[in-house]
């Protein structure tokens, strides 16, 4: 572009204005350690920047689910111990109560194993609807729902008083009976008796689909951190069960809790009574530790991936940052560089323009 009609101040001029335009570039660089302001300057690079930024962001999307599954599998992992924590101290008095010759020499032990059975079932029906970060921790695909009864109204249920009602029949001869009709009710999802409700009586009872909750840690990867409060998760009950831990625990826990002194009239039946509840109390706590053991594999599995997905995103940062970043240093350097060359035009403008024929003639 013609300035002043001479050629030779012209073409000093065009020079200074792209050095003065380079200046302005690298002051740019230098100021915000990027190549360039938009992803239109980055060129050819621009679309390798894009795919890169956007793997970057699947994998640190991948870590924080690990990181969070994480933490919600190890509040499980809390609250089944607390489980298994009430069901052995039950387990462990009745046996005890059995070992010395009772039932029914002891009066005062029988009342204090039916207290102790109801305070654990207060303490498991409290902690099958225990909650971390706002979910319920056993509440299967909808955690945003109670699964059971609150602990203080474990009582007021049907299986409870429906339990009850059967042990109080206790007599000699019907205390099989007794155990397989008890047995029935914890296994019902009848809403008369389950203390299930909401999303988890709907899918105890097969009108609703409940699969195990999951964290996606990669592509097409998931790893299941759920847990339910009706059902397993993996474990098999095995034994004295009803199929599923929770439910045997409220089975057997019920009934002892409803045992009294005169329920050891017949002593034979009341032994086959104690003994089947004390059966599904270790069918329990053997699957729930199963089922413990398992998702303590999960736990290993997630954070692994966390690790795997965490290190990606770093390395993707770092390709990112090939692309996107300058070297300072050298940026720095070239920097100074143009402003010298940029000092230079604007003295050799000012010398042409004072340039004229006198001054030549000299």
């Amino acid at each position: 572009m013609k300035v002043s009609g001479f050629p030779g101040f012209d073409a000093a001029a065009a020079a200074s204005g792209l050095v003065r335009a380079r200046v302005a570039d690298l002051t740019a660089q230098v100021a915000s350690g990027q190549r360039a302001q938009t992803f239109a300057g980055l060129g050819d690079d621009a679309a390798i920047a894009l795919d890169l930024r956007s793997e970057r962001a699947r994998r640190e999307a991948f870590a924080s689910a690990a990181r969070r599954g994480e933490a919600f599998a190890e509040a499980t992992q809390i609250a089944l111990g607390g489980i298994n924590l009430a069901t052995r101290d039950i387990l462990d008095s009745a046996q005890r109560i059995l070992v010395n010759g009772l039932p029914g020499s002891d009066a005062a032990s029988i009342k204090t194993m039916a207290e102790t059975a109801r305070a654990s079932l207060k303490t498991i029906t409290g902690l099958l609807g225990e909650r971390f970060a706002g979910d319920a921790v056993f509440g299967g695909a909808a955690p945003d729902q109670a699964p059971l009864v609150p602990a203080a109204a474990i009582e007021s249920t049907g299986l409870f008083t429906g339990i009850r009602a059967q042990v109080q029949t206790l007599a000699p001869g019907n205390g099989s009976a007794i155990l397989a009709a008890t047995k029935a009710m914890a296994e019902s999802n009848d809403p008369a008796i389950s203390p299930f409700r909401g999303f988890a009586a709907d899918a105890a009872s097969g009108s609703q689909a409940d699969a195990r909750r999951s964290v996606p840690v990669g592509e097409g990867i998931t790893i299941p951190v759920g847990m339910y409060a009706y059902r397993n998760a993996s474990a098999i009950s095995e034994g004295q069960t009803t199929g599923a831990w929770a439910r045997d625990l409220m089975w057997g826990l019920s009934v002892i809790a409803n045992l009294e002194p005169p329920s050891a009239a017949s002593m034979d039946d009341y032994r086959v009574v104690v003994e089947g509840a004390l059966g599904a109390l270790r069918s329990a706590s053997n699957a729930l530790v199963e089922d413990q053991a398992a998702l303590g594999v999960e736990q290993s599995r997630l954070a692994v991936a966390a690790e795997r997905n965490e290190t990606l995103a770093l390395q993707l940062e770092t390709n990112i940052g090939k692309l996107e970043a300058v070297d300072l240093s050298e940026v720095i350097t070239q920097l100074s560089s143009s402003k010298s060359l940029l000092e230079a035009s604007y003295r050799a403008m000012v010398t042409l323009n004072d340039l004229s024929l006198t001054k030549c003639m000299r």
